[in-house]
């Protein structure tokens, strides 16, 4: 009885009433209407004498205001059954009785029209509740508490809801049965998470390590950076803005040259909050194409960051304000604003099922003077409360996940050449060590990448199932240092281009013995061993 088909709802026109709908429901159909009284006959038309021990309820909308419930029992269907939507679930209840010792629940809203957003109260303490599938809807929340009480429920279906964020969209897809797994899990051993990645993004020179390094003065002031200290790759930090809140932000400011935006997409991940610097343009000269070149900026970063972080949230922020007039700051201010508004109006009508982009106070930008520390208090404000009203925020993570990540960071600290990776086998067996095996294996490595404590480039339902000498390179490493990562890219890719030649070049005594190496050509080599792993 885990398979239902799904029910095709006829659709009408839209000038149809409600008597008209039913009446043209009853004619053409055959379905039953009506109130709670003509339940009756509902009942009546399951075999006489047949025990209602295992049902499904399968709950359509067809209208706004009446739903078409399907009913079957032991795979055959039985009844479709249209009424009221405030009272479907009051009907689900009565005909399941106090016989029934197994229920499985399907909610099926069609996207198109008028959706629901949460189940009736009561249905997730619904004691008879074994299986609920909530498939392809529009759900915002599911009382997974609750459901966790139940005495005999043991799956939940979610996926396809774009704004429901518990269960994680990452555990979901693991099926029911193992959702319901890493839930209890979760419930049992769960610790709480404070720490949201905070990834700062957009051109080169714009303005972001100065943003980072106001935000985390006491001063609410950057120094000024030179030139020859522009970030190369990422660089990260951790970084408190209330020492009297336990949110912490791990920082990675992303390098805004060209040659960094393939190796910048490693980073990307859906926990974490984006904050879009740009800096005002000065002068008179070339106007059109400064213009050019911050709307071709803005549409990339929106364009990557729906691409692979559907629905991210992001805040957007503007810097060398000094630079012009107010008036001037202003009115760029409202064309960024029109242009992101645009790319976000065409996102939602390009594609109606993925969750567009989050873009704070509609797109306005807060507006920075990093050297004078105008603006980065209230950013900083900001930042804290988007940060909290995220659901990933203090979100339960399952102990022995966690226990996992410190004993890999453990084992590989203890490696004499300092590599900060593990072969697929090593990282199983530290796993099993850890009480997670099998199918939380696969969640607790999904979970681990996306919260950016480790990176995993393969596919893990793909690599549990195969033999471990068939494994590529990327597949069979476990990447347990984002900044080994970093620091692996750093000694490949550089903006700089004969910055990073005349490095490798200055030490011929890269090819010598170990014991002759200077510290720096050492320190050179392993770099190139760290990239030859990456790449």
């Amino acid at each position: 009885w885990d398979t239902v088909r799904r029910v095709s709802v006829p659709k009408f026109g839209g000038h149809l009433t409600t008597e008209e709908a039913f009446r043209d429901m009853r004619i053409n159909f055959g379905w039953a209407f009506g109130d709670l009284s003509e339940l009756g006959s509902v009942v009546d038309s399951f075999a006489e004498g047949q025990r209602l021990t295992s049902v499904q309820f399968i709950v359509t909308e067809c209208y706004p205001l009446a739903v078409v419930l399907k009913i079957t029992n032991g795979g055959r269907a039985v009844m479709r059954y249209m009424l009221p939507s405030e009272m479907w679930l009051q009907t689900v209840i009565k005909i399941a009785g106090d016989d029934t010792e197994r229920v499985y629940l399907k909610v099926c809203l069609p996207r198109e029209g008028h959706r629901g957003t949460e189940l009736p109260e009561g249905t997730e303490s619904w004691s008879k509740l074994t299986v609920l599938d909530v498939t392809g809807n529009n759900m915002k929340t599911v009382r997974v508490s609750d459901l966790l009480h139940l005495p005999h429920f043991e799956s939940l279906h979610c996926t396809g809801n774009l704004r429901l964020f518990s269960p994680p969209p990452e555990i979901s897809v693991l099926g029911g049965q193992g959702t319901v797994a890493y839930l209890r899990e979760a419930a049992r051993t769960g610790r709480m998470n404070h720490q949201i990645q905070l990834m700062t993004i957009g051109n080169g020179e714009s303005g972001k390590t100065s943003v980072v390094s106001a935000l985390q003065s006491r001063r609410d002031c950057s120094r000024e950076i030179h030139e020859d200290d522009r970030t190369v790759g990422i660089a990260m930090s951790s970084w408190r803005p209330d020492p009297d809140l336990p949110l912490e932000f791990i920082v990675k400011d992303l390098a805004g040259q060209a040659v960094y935006t393939m190796t910048n997409q490693f980073f990307l991940a859906r926990r974490a909050l984006y904050m879009l610097v740009w800096r005002v343009a000065e002068g008179d000269d070339d106007h059109e194409r400064r213009q050019s070149e911050l709307k071709g900026m803005i549409e990339l970063w929106m364009d990557t960051l729906q691409m692979r972080v559907p629905g991210a949230s992001m805040i957007l922020v503007v810097t060398h304000i000094d630079k012009v007039s107010e008036e001037e700051v202003t009115r760029q201010c409202e064309w960024v604003k029109d242009v992101v508004n645009a790319k976000l109006s065409a996102m939602v009508h390009a594609d109606g099922h993925t969750l567009p982009l989050d873009v704070s106070d509609d797109g306005e930008s807060w507006r920075l003077d990093c050297l004078r520390g105008e603006g980065v208090s209230g950013l900083r404000m900001q930042l804290t409360a988007m940060a909290e009203s995220l659901p990933w925020y203090q979100e339960l993570i399952p102990g022995p996940y966690l226990d996992l990540w410190y004993k890999v960071q453990d084992k590989t600290a203890e490696d004499p050449e300092g590599n900060r990776w593990l072969e697929w086998e090593r990282y199983r067996q530290l796993a099993e060590e850890c009480s997670v095996g099998g199918v939380n294996l696969g969640i607790a490595t999904k979970l681990l990448s996306e919260l950016g404590v480790i990176k995993y480039f393969g596919h893990v339902d793909t690599v549990m199932s195969k033999p471990y000498d068939s494994l590529s390179v990327l597949e069979g490493t476990v990447f347990v240092s984002p900044e080994w990562i970093v620091d692996a890219l750093k000694g490949l890719i550089r903006h700089d281009r004969d910055a990073l030649i005349l490095f490798f070049s200055r030490f011929g005594g890269g090819m010598k013995r170990r014991s002759s190496l200077t510290g720096q050509a050492a320190e050179s080599k392993r770099w190139l061993r760290r990239g030859c792993r990456l790449l």
